[in-house]
């Protein structure tokens, strides 16, 4: 497998981490060999990692090191049943040289090892709205990702996670691919370090919900300042209410790390804590110390992340309307109030709503259950590449 693994967050990090945490709880596999980034690690805790042989061999924007990760893959290939590619266009990080061969890698491991490839596809170029997301690539650039996303499509057996990729694939490219949602994988980790670590579940005793989260990697794609502002006006009025604002600035775009500073600067006080990155393990523990989480959405790459760990833990959840997370949310059959986007007056009366809603008493039951759910998808996943693996064959 290939993937960004514990304890990096970004470019899918935590769905990698689950993915190979739930195929290592499989009966169907023996061994999982992940080829990882060079900062990779073993999560300390659980102690569930004994079937994972873990190879830290390649660097974001690091071209060299991805024809290393080809190397290793490809000499692993040969002895395994199966490769998982857990990425996405620009999973390598910014350089077009790293995304490109990035993309192709999947192809060179098919060819030269003779195996199975399944690539996992948060989302492709095509699925996408790039000027939204804050990317302009060139024509150029645009034909040569069109191009590989062909070639990853005919020489690798490609998994999305949303209806709505598989229909855009099929009239951009022609030819079919499966669709596999795996719910609460970004969670698992968190989910059974929070059950087996003999503390009580953190969460919110108090009957009125007082505790709004904005988490997520920040960049231009989130409408963080729109939301401050709209949260300011509220807390003016609700000296009970805290906000957190969690987690890092996305590593495609480092230049937003002074837009979150200005806000920090601006809107830190006694009511309002930024704390940063928020390590894997903690992530389930601070979104059940919770009671509201607003997702505002200005644009989507795939599912999201942050709206798959809000389900897992049952917290009421605020969310801008992007197409994608309606999308997720159904596959979920999670309730999310949905506001269009950037309008100030229903935002705060959607999260003036959610404060007067009383706090689900079961959220800790809630964790137990969507645990179960979430391992028996990544069950279901080790069924779809054992049955790839025996009608592909070696052709």
């Amino acid at each position: 497998m290939f993937g960004v693994f514990y304890p990096d967050h970004a470019f899918a990090g935590n769905s990698t981490t689950g993915i190979v945490f739930g195929l290592s709880q499989s009966d169907i596999i023996s061994r999982v060999v992940l080829v990882a980034q060079t900062s990779s690690q073993v999560p300390p805790a659980l102690g569930a990692f004994t079937k994972l042989e873990l190879h830290r061999v390649w660097k974001v924007n690091d071209a060299a090191s991805l024809v290393r990760a080809g190397l290793i893959l490809t000499r692993f290939a040969r002895k395994t049943d199966s490769v998982l590619f857990n990425i996405f266009p620009t999973s390598f990080g910014r350089s077009r040289l790293c995304s490109a061969f990035g993309l192709l890698l999947p192809t060179i491991v098919r060819i030269a090892a003779r195996r199975p490839v399944t690539t996992f596809m948060h989302s492709l170029v095509e699925t996408q709205d790039l000027a939204q997301m804050g990317y302009e690539p060139s024509l150029l650039a645009r034909v040569v990702a069109s191009l590989l996303e062909r070639a990853l499509i005919n020489t690798t057996r490609v998994v999305v996670p949303l209806p709505s990729q598989v229909s855009i694939i099929q009239k951009e490219f022609r030819k079919g691919v499966s669709q596999v949602f795996l719910p609460y994988v970004e969670s698992l980790v968190s989910g059974a370090i929070a059950l087996h670590s003999g503390k009580p579940i953190p969460v919110n005793q108090s009957s009125a919900p007082s505790k709004i989260l904005l988490f997520g990697n920040w960049s231009p794609q989130k409408d963080l300042s729109g939301t401050l502002e709209v949260l300011s006006s509220i807390l003016a009025n609700r000296p009970d209410v805290q906000v957190t604002v969690a987690g890092s600035v996305n590593p495609n775009f480092p230049e937003y790390a002074s837009t979150v500073s200005e806000l920090r600067a601006r809107y830190e006080s006694n009511q309002v804590n930024f704390i940063g990155r928020v390590s894997e393990e903690s992530t389930v523990p601070l979104i059940l110390g919770h009671d509201l989480m607003v997702l505002p959405y200005l644009a989507t790459g795939g599912y999201s992340g942050a709206l798959n760990c809000g389900a897992f833990c049952g917290i009421r959840i605020v969310a801008y309307d992007q197409p994608q997370l309606r999308e997720s949310a159904k596959l979920l059959n999670y309730p999310v109030e949905f506001i269009p986007p950037r309008d100030y007056l229903q935002l705060k009366s959607a999260i003036e709503r959610g404060l007067r809603e009383p706090v689900s008493p079961d959220r800790a039951d809630t964790v137990r259950r969507n645990l179960s759910i979430g391992f028996s998808a990544i069950g279901s996943l080790a069924l779809f590449l054992n049955w790839q693996n025996h009608s592909v064959g070696d052709a």
